[in-house]
């Protein structure tokens, strides 16, 4: 990935992170899938496991925005040589 596509993802995913809506979208969404796990029947496995993908998928995006954020800055943070 070019160096400027790096920075330029970087500087989106710190926007999108630092946002309002997304961070109290990503926290209702989490709160509803961890709800649906503790909640469920002891009976319903499917809805647990369909929940704890849920979970794990938001885990996941906001995990490679954080990552592109890593990444943007460590192109801008000098190498000590």
């Amino acid at each position: 990935m070019s160096e400027e596509l790096t920075l330029k993802r970087g500087t989106a995913a710190e926007e999108l992170l630092g946002t309002e809506a997304f961070t109290v979208a990503v926290n209702e969404l989490y709160n509803q899938y961890l709800a649906a796990i503790t909640l469920s029947g002891l009976g319903d496995k499917e809805g647990r496991e369909q929940a704890f993908y849920q979970l794990r998928a938001l885990q996941d995006v906001t995990a490679e925005l954080q990552g592109w954020i890593h990444a943007k800055d460590q192109l801008l943070t000098p190498t000590e040589e």
